[in-house]
C-alpha cells in the first residue's frame, strides 16, 4: 500500500501467470465480488484464492472441480486457455451427446456409404455415427460449437471413408459392396 496524505492507495495486483489471469477473470465475470464472498461459494480460503489469482500457487484438482460445480467453468479452459470459459450445454446430463450434431454425423455416414456403393443396415449407420462423433470429440475443442464441428468434419469423414474402404478390401471382414 502507498500513502497519500494519510490515505492508503491500493497498489494494482500483479498477476504472474496466464492461469492466474484466467482465474481472476472468472471472478471479474461474476461482477468482481469480494474474495471472501467468492471463497465461500468455492469452499476455499481467501489467502488461497489470492495466491491462485496472482499465480503464486496452482490450484489442485479439488479446487478446479469446485469452479466447475459452482460456476459451470470449463476446466480445460482454466488450464489451457483453449475453448470457452463456460461448459457448453450444462443442462445436458453427463454422457449425453448433442442430437443435432449426431444427426449431421449420421447423414455424413450415410452419404459416405452411398459414395462407396454400400447399403449398410441402420444399426451400422448409428454405430459409425457414434464412432465419427468420438473421432470428432478427439479433434475439436467444443463438440457443441457447430461452426468448429463443420470445419473439422471433412477431416473425420475422410478417416471414416478410408477405414471403410480398407475394411471392404480385406477379405473376411463381412463387409461387401451393395
Amino acid at each position: 500500500m502507498e500513502f497519500n496524505g494519510g490515505a492508503q492507495l491500493a497498489r494494482p495486483e500483479v498477476i504472474k501467470t496466464q492461469l492466474g489471469k484466467r482465474l481472476r477473470s472468472i471472478r471479474t465475470h461474476f461482477g468482481d465480488p469480494e474474495r471472501e464472498e467468492f471463497c465461500l461459494r468455492l469452499g476455499i480460503g481467501k489467502a488461497s484464492l489470492a495466491n491462485y489469482e496472482r499465480g503464486d500457487r496452482i490450484p489442485d484438482s479439488d479446487v478446479l472441480a469446485s469452479y466447475r460445480a459452482v460456476f459451470n467453468i470449463d476446466i480445460n479452459w482454466v488450464v489451457t486457455g483453449k475453448g470457452a470459459m463456460f461448459e457448453a450445454d450444462r443442462d445436458r446430463p453427463p454422457g449425453q451427446v448433442n442430437a443435432e450434431i449426431l444427426e449431421i454425423l449420421t447423414d455424413s455416414v450415410q452419404r459416405i456409404y452411398l459414395d462407396l456403393g454400400q447399403k449398410p443396415p441402420a444399426r451400422r449407420l448409428s454405430g459409425e455415427a457414434v464412432r465419427l462423433y468420438n473421432d470428432l470429440v478427439a479433434v475439436v475443442d467444443d463438440v457443441n460449437d457447430k461452426e468448429e464441428v463443420m470445419a473439422v468434419l471433412p477431416q473425420v469423414e475422410l478417416r471414416l471413408k478410408r477405414r471403410l474402404q480398407q475394411a471392404t478390401a480385406e477379405p473376411g471382414t463381412g463387409k461387401r459392396s451393395a
